[in-house]
């Protein structure tokens, strides 16, 4: 089955909530697809560092997933923006939002159709499911 996440297709309901950046990270780090409002005032080299030190600290996370189970999100608070990671079997979605956001209304939803993509997984094959 293919899972695929459309950015695109949701692409004003995320920038409507106070996120200025939503993108689809590889497990690798590397930016697959996004979304944005306004730029990330950060170089291309910049850019990646972060998106693969991103990645690195969710994979890491993944190690203490037995004992403290899944990590469902992760938000960490700037003084000038709040960047959200949230696991998804291809790697990662990174939102960067205003400081002013309020993340949990939208990582909630974000969570429901992650769940509704897994819970498909292997059920409908050839199905290419666009979030």
């Amino acid at each position: 089955m293919t899972q695929y996440v459309d950015l695109k297709s949701i692409e004003s309901h995320l920038l409507g909530h106070g996120v200025e950046f939503a993108g689809i990270i590889n497990k690798q780090g590397r930016i697959m697809d996004n979304v944005c409002k306004k730029e990330i005032n950060l170089s291309k080299e910049q850019m990646e560092t972060f998106f693969m030190m991103n990645s690195l600290n969710l994979s890491m996370q993944k190690d203490y997933d037995g004992e403290l189970g899944a990590v469902q999100y992760t938000v960490t608070e700037r003084k000038n923006s709040k960047v959200v990671s949230i696991p998804i079997p291809l790697g990662s979605i990174v939102l960067v939002m205003d400081k002013q956001a309020r993340p949990s209304f939208l990582v909630k939803k974000t969570l429901k159709a992650i769940d509704y993509v897994r819970r498909l997984d292997g059920k409908m094959p050839g199905l290419e499911i666009t979030v």
